[in-house]
């Protein structure tokens, strides 16, 4: 992959300098051999980067920014150190960017015989025009390899249970800019990263939901049960030994956290024992250690996943103790029950 994108960049630049090419009106006569000798010295660095076998390689074949003359400067020099500096230049820098600087590297090259100081000011506006267009360049290809990976990113379907908001308006500007190049408005900006963490936290939240599934399969699979609740993930599970009135609810949120809760199934208030309470006790204290494995589980998948725990309730005192002797509460309240209840 990475010799292959040097083969793209390598080829990019060549077509670039083809497309500089062209003569300009009232150039000096010996200006096609000028700019003939620049090109060759980036051809020979373009092969160099294109062959190398490692990227350490391929960056060791850069050309290193050329010494500040000190004294006069011949034409070959002038050649020398223009075409060091063209070879520099990046690879995705535009045809007019690139023929200005070799524009003024052969205007240097021109006055070097005659007006050397002139030759020396002509190289050091070549030198730091190619500084300027070099940051632009990177921070354009920075630009658009961040707007190809967002749109890449957002333009997947993770196939998550709970529609995401739509993308279409993020997806047309990421395609905008990268048909037609140019910078993105901080709004817009702001925008798409919203779109792409939305993606993420549903990744996320499909990952933490897989790895409780399979420590729960790996327990007892029948006896595990999956549903949606807004953006809520719920798996309701029977650990062994449980039987059919109590199981555990595992609810993920938005921030993929966690949070277990013991159920029991409905019971009307008027039959229920003082068993059954000291049953839904029990099963609150034993939670923790059901999930204990599913926590290990996770770990090794390397994901984090703290499970918020309610307050355990007090161990319910025996409905037939002892009461004072002036008991001064009213009358029996109606209790009110949800279906599945927590405790």
């Amino acid at each position: 992959t990475d010799c292959r994108l040097r083969h793209a960049e390598a080829a990019y630049a060549r077509a670039t300098m083809e497309a500089a090419a062209r003569p300009a009106a009232g150039a000096h006569p010996e200006s096609t051999g000028w700019h003939a000798k620049l090109r060759a010295r980036r051809r020979r660095a373009l092969e160099a980067y294109e062959e190398a076998a490692t990227e350490t390689e391929a960056r060791g074949s850069l050309p290193q920014p050329p010494t500040a003359p000190i004294g006069d400067l011949t034409e070959e020099e002038v050649l020398r150190l223009g075409g060091d500096l063209l070879a520099m230049l990046p690879r995705q820098v535009s045809v007019a960017d690139y023929r200005l600087v070799e524009e003024k590297v052969a205007v240097a090259t021109e006055v070097a015989a005659r007006r050397p100081a002139a030759a020396k000011r002509h190289l050091r506006e070549a030198a730091r025009f190619a500084e300027r267009v070099t940051r632009d360049a990177e921070r354009r290809q920075e630009t658009e390899e961040w707007a190809a990976q967002q749109l890449a990113f957002l333009r997947a379907d993770p196939g998550t249970p709970v529609p995401l908001p739509d993308a279409t308006a993020e997806i047309a500007v990421l395609e905008r800019l990268l048909r037609q190049g140019g910078t993105l408005e901080e709004t817009e900006r702001v925008r798409i990263a919203a779109r792409v963490g939305e993606r993420v936290d549903a990744y996320q939240r499909m990952y933490a939901t897989e790895v409780i599934r399979a420590a729960v399969r790996h327990s007892e699979p029948e006896t595990a049960g999956y549903t949606t609740s807004g953006a809520v993930q719920i798996i309701d599970w029977t650990p062994p030994g449980w039987g059919d009135e109590h199981w555990l609810r595992i609810s993920l949120d938005t921030r993929g956290t966690a949070r277990v809760s013991t159920m029991h199934r409905e019971r009307d208030p008027g039959e229920e024992t003082d068993d059954d309470l000291d049953l839904d006790w029990r099963r609150c204290a034993e939670a923790p250690d059901h999930l204990e494995e599913l926590r290990k589980l996770a770990e090794r998948a390397g994901l984090s996943m703290p499970f918020d725990f309610d307050e355990p309730p007090a161990r319910p005192a025996p409905r037939t103790a002892a009461r004072p002797s002036h008991d001064h509460r009213t009358g029996p309240k109606v209790r009110r029950r949800d279906q599945e209840t927590q405790s």
